[in-house]
């Protein structure tokens, strides 16, 4: 799911990339479903929330939320 996560966002990132993507586990080891993807430019991550927040891809809803900016 991460890389299809990925792949769709490419598609309106236009000032940057993608740095990082972090797929969330539980304790077993079985992702949860959620992921965090870390942009190198705030206007893609605003891009991104705007055209995916709400909407679905291969079946599962998306809930596409920007946290701020991250310290390196």
């Amino acid at each position: 799911m991460a890389k299809d996560l990925a792949e769709a966002f490419l598609a309106v990132v236009t000032h940057g990339r993608v740095e990082s993507v972090d797929v969330l586990h539980d304790s077993m080891g079985r992702s949860i479903g959620e992921a965090r993807f870390i942009f190198s430019s705030q206007a893609d991550a605003h891009n991104v929330v705007q055209r995916y927040h709400g909407g679905d891809l291969n079946g599962k809803r998306l809930e596409v939320t920007f946290q701020g900016e991250v310290d390196y």
